[in-house]
């Protein structure tokens, strides 16, 4: 496909003079040669973008995803401004077809949008994670305007723009197919988004030194920045409520766990206590039945010593009975017939009787209280 618009009807569209075309020194075959091969790669620069586009959809902290290819007039209009310029650098004086792609490094725009300014940095990091930057990144801001020190470490340069204009662009390089393309990646909030959209409807290129229109901008701009200043407020201040009702919630769930551990810890003294109390009564119980116990096994034992006593001395009495007896036969036996002789023998034998039964039980109980 070729590009098949006239040189008048192209500087009429593009709102050229003849006396602007001649100070920029270009060739209009040069251009149409380089119009017509930038419309055959229209499908690879499609694809292309497609792809970067589907992959920063993928990163953190982006809330959606333009792309857009470099309309042809706009191209070749770029390239008329370009040669326009005080100093117009060298690229730009000798672009052809052969080089124009190196050249002209935004003929695929990509823009990653997010919600709140300090998105931006973890945007960058991701980006610079996933392809090569070939040239450095390019920090716009408003005048008197600042940005995120992370981004001016990581190599990031700082530029004013004189209208206003906030973003940041990356210039990376990618090769999908044969070629090797370059793609530059704009990355700002929403509110950026929408300044800067109507800011190129109405003013790029052909208003830029319309005074009334760059006043109305300037609001427009001073007004999209406040948006975003107010946003990050928000955020913040969510946050910070967030947090504070969370110190607030822990601080009571603290509070009430330490008065159940209380409660319990109360609950298990009394427990104690409780069973105390019946240690103490099955102790006095245990003593009085012990004591009982010790009664009952003192009076066994006198028992038993009277019992044997009682039989010892039954035992006794029967022997002696026995020995009179023996002893009046004998006695009479010998011929001792006299009643007090008899009598005075049998006197004899009660009192040793009694006198072994008092030794005998006299050394039991001595043996007894050793043992």
């Amino acid at each position: 496909m070729s590009f098949d618009t006239t040189h008048s009807n192209f500087l009429d569209q593009a709102k050229i003079s003849h006396e602007d075309w001649d100070k920029s020194g270009l060739n209009w075959e040069n251009l149409v040669s380089i119009a017509s091969s930038y419309i055959e790669l229209q499908p690879t620069l499609i694809s292309t973008a497609e792809q970067i586009s589907s992959r920063i959809r993928t990163f953190e902290g982006v809330h959606s995803v333009r792309w857009r290819i470099k309309d042809t007039m706009h191209l070749l209009k770029k390239i008329v401004r370009k040669n326009l310029e005080e100093k117009p650098q060298e690229k730009w004086t000798t672009i052809n077809s052969n080089n124009y792609l190196s050249c002209a490094t935004d003929l695929i725009g990509v823009r990653a949008l997010h919600l709140f300014k300090d998105e931006c940095i973890i945007i960058d990091e991701s980006i610079r994670n996933t392809w090569n930057i070939c040239e450095p990144v390019t920090i716009y801001v408003r005048n008197g305007e600042s940005t995120h020190s992370e981004l001016l470490e990581r190599g990031g340069e700082l530029k004013v723009h004189a209208f206003g204009y906030r973003s940041i662009h990356y210039i990376i390089k990618s090769q999908p197919e044969k070629i090797e393309l370059t793609t530059e990646i704009q990355v700002r909030t929403i509110f950026q988004e929408g300044w800067s959209e109507i800011d190129h409807r109405v003013k790029y290129p052909d208003y830029s030194d319309n005074p009334e229109i760059k006043l109305f901008l300037r609001v427009f701009n001073g007004l999209a920045g406040s948006a975003d200043e107010m946003g990050s407020f928000v955020k913040n201040l969510t946050k910070f409520l967030s947090d504070s009702e969370q110190i607030t919630t822990n601080a009571f769930s603290e509070r009430q766990a330490a008065f159940e551990e209380r409660d319990q810890a109360i609950a298990q003294i009394a427990s104690y206590i409780e069973e105390l109390k019946e240690l103490r009564i099955k102790d006095r119980h245990s003593q009085t039945l012990i004591t009982n116990m010790q009664e009952s096994m003192n009076k066994l034992k006198e028992s038993q010593k009277r019992t044997a006593t009682q039989t010892l001395a039954e035992k006794y009495s029967t022997v002696s009975t026995r020995a009179k007896q023996s002893s009046e036969i004998t006695i009479r036996a010998h011929g001792v017939n006299s009643p007090w002789e008899i009598e005075s023998f049998s006197k004899s034998l009660d009192m040793l009787g009694k006198a072994l039964s008092n030794g005998t039980v006299i050394g039991r109980t001595q043996k007894g209280h050793n043992d």
